[in-house]
């Protein structure tokens, strides 16, 4: 049986930390971004549906439906790396003296899911918006 590796210093583990804090706020950050930019395609496709009545309205659903698919699986792609970040953290500085001072322990929701589920709630509310403008849209157009 092989020997363990030798344990490395505690510097080395606060740099590591920091490392995987900073990956931490990077992906919160591009959640934030991702949930901006989905309501923004939201409101760019129901304005782009009343200025082109030529094209089809299922056109629009279409694309409306794959801008919350791409938007919700992206969320759920950075929230899985974000918390695979605040867990490394732990682990490197859970032995380390005056650990508190790198990383409080949260004891309410310690991986965001409160803000995920948000998240993913506010992508869904602006997708049924699009698709009721979009709806109305297109029982206009049939009249």
């Amino acid at each position: 049986m092989s020997p363990e590796p030798p344990k490395p210093p505690d510097d080395w583990a606060k740099i590591w930390f920091q490392n995987a804090h900073s990956d931490m706020r990077w992906a919160k950050e591009q959640s934030w971004r991702a949930l901006q930019w989905a309501v923004v395609l939201f409101a760019a496709l129901a304005a782009a549906a009343s200025k082109l009545p030529d094209l089809p309205t299922t056109l629009f659903v279409i694309l409306a439906l794959c801008v919350a698919i791409i938007a919700i699986y992206y969320l759920l792609d950075l929230h899985w790396f974000g918390r695979r970040s605040r867990e490394t953290s732990e682990r490197l500085v859970r032995e380390i003296p005056g650990r508190a001072e790198f990383l409080p322990k949260r004891h309410t929701d310690p991986h965001h899911y409160a803000l995920f589920v948000v998240r993913i709630a506010v992508v869904i509310a602006a997708l049924v918006m699009t698709l009721l403008l979009l709806t109305e849209r297109g029982n206009l157009l049939r009249s």
